[in-house]
């Protein structure tokens, strides 16, 4: 179930950045900087994504194995500490005008 947490994060990242690059989409760019904290609060929020995923995958090896299961709640946990900062991204980075 954790490798396909994994795929899925992975897929989306790629498919958001392969969107906003092909339509040259930058929402919040007439109000910053020319775009410049969209790229920074979007590509950190991305990495962190990615990172996410890639310890996700590794712990998915070990809960197979029955190895150091609390690690699995560890990562729950800092999945849902992304996801509640990307709740607060959202709305400012494409819904704010």
């Amino acid at each position: 179930m954790l490798d396909e947490a994994v795929q899925k994060a992975l897929r989306f990242v790629s498919r958001c950045q392969n969107l906003e690059t092909a339509h040259n989409t930058l929402p919040f760019a007439p109000l910053v900087n020319d775009g410049g904290f969209y790229y920074t609060a979007a590509g950190l929020h991305a990495a962190h994504v990615i990172a996410g995923a890639i310890i996700m995958g590794f712990i998915a090896v070990d809960a197979a194995k029955g190895k150091e299961l609390q690690r699995v709640e560890l990562i729950g946990i800092y999945w849902h500490f992304v996801d509640v900062v990307w709740i607060f991204l959202f709305p400012l980075l494409y819904i704010a005008k």
